[in-house]
């Protein structure tokens, strides 16, 4: 059984009597850790959530202790080149995922490699990250079961660690395919769906699988499709997620179209006019699966129903609380309703209710 962890499960009803577009909309709380230990954010730029009840079910470390564990904000820190994982409430940090700055000796294979270059060292070792950019959660029948999926984008690769002790499990890699992955989700099929920016194309990987049928390691990552310009998709694609029908959503630069991932990826939506968007980064859904987007140059997040009917928006360019600068990254929490928004250039996270 896998999820996207990009929304944690649940149910809630959503009015939208709210005006159509509210300017200013006070975050509800900001997730800055600058005054921490681990210093101050670096362009974070996505985001998903791990569920209490997963960490609580899955988790040694919970198990253990049984001691209650709050849902996890998991924000990939790009210009740190780590992951960065948050309490929701709290908003103390959890853990981060980082680089050690010291070279494997040796691949998965065990085959040593050795370079003069710092750079060139980070990106031989599979631990380290170069540019995470995309990620995801998912519950892996083969332990550890709690994974974060992350795109490791200057590295050209997808890379998964372990949510509880942040050790490197496995990548995938595509000399073809997998060039410049940008963004990611899981759909309800327990499949991995990358964009990748350079090769211009979306590919469909094998996951976990289910307890009940579960994939072997060997297995995942396997290509099962590839979704490329003569497919209808207006790349580059930014945004990816799934909602309860387990179509697949996928954002561009002023576009948004939707895909039956039961009928081989048949486009079944699209919208969005001219001028209507100006660079989507992010896509995400709620519990009434209404279709939630990070607008980045428009500096606001806009809200369609399923069908893309134009229900709310709120946001706008600046420093203070409930503006944004390059905002990315968007979540909803489908317990209660949040909406969580990666603010990019202000090197944080700004949760919102409306």
């Amino acid at each position: 059984m896998s999820g996207s962890g990009a929304e944690s499960g649940g149910s809630s009803s959503s009015s939208w009597k709210r005006a159509a577009f509210v300017p200013h909309l006070k975050p509800t709380k900001i997730y800055d850790i600058e005054k921490t230990k681990h210093g101050r954010f670096e362009n974070p730029c996505f985001i998903c959530i791990i569920p209490s009840e997963w960490w609580m079910k899955y988790a040694t470390c919970a198990k253990e202790s049984k001691s209650k564990v709050e849902d996890l904000l998991v924000i990939s820190d790009s210009n740190n080149d780590r992951i960065v994982l948050i309490e929701k409430e709290s908003g103390n940090v959890h853990s981060v995922i980082e680089n050690t700055g010291e070279e494997d000796e040796g691949d998965s294979e065990g085959e040593s490699k050795e370079s003069d270059e710092s750079e060139e060292k980070k990106s031989e070792n599979p631990n380290n990250l170069d540019g995470p950019f995309g990620i995801a959660s998912a519950i892996s029948p083969i332990f550890p079961h709690l994974r974060i999926i992350v795109c490791d984008l200057y590295n050209n690769a997808v890379k998964v660690f372990d949510a509880e002790t942040g050790g490197y499990l496995a990548q995938i890699t595509h000399a073809r395919y997998i060039k410049g992955p940008f963004n990611l989700t899981v759909n309800n099929n327990g499949h991995l769906v990358v964009s990748n920016h350079e090769s211009l194309t979306v590919t469909v990987h094998k996951g976990y699988g289910s307890f009940e049928k579960p994939s072997t390691e060997e297995n995942f990552g396997d290509i099962l499709k590839v979704i490329g310009v003569g497919d209808n998709v207006t790349f580059p694609v930014f945004g990816l997620c799934v909602n309860s029908k387990n179509h697949l959503i996928l954002s561009s630069n002023f576009r948004i179209e939707i895909y039956d991932c039961e009928k081989e990826y048949k486009i079944v939506n699209s919208f969005g006019k001219d001028g209507q968007f100006n660079t989507v980064l992010g896509v995400a859904t709620d519990a009434d699966d209404n279709i939630l987007i990070s607008d980045r140059e428009n500096a606001s997040i806009q809200i369609f129903n399923k069908e893309g009917v134009f229900l709310s928006s709120f946001g706008q360019r600046g420093k203070h609380p409930g503006f944004f600068q390059n905002n990315c990254g968007i979540v909803v929490d489908k317990t209660d309703g949040s909406i969580f928004v990666v603010d990019e250039k202000n090197d944080r996270v700004q949760r919102f209710s409306l």
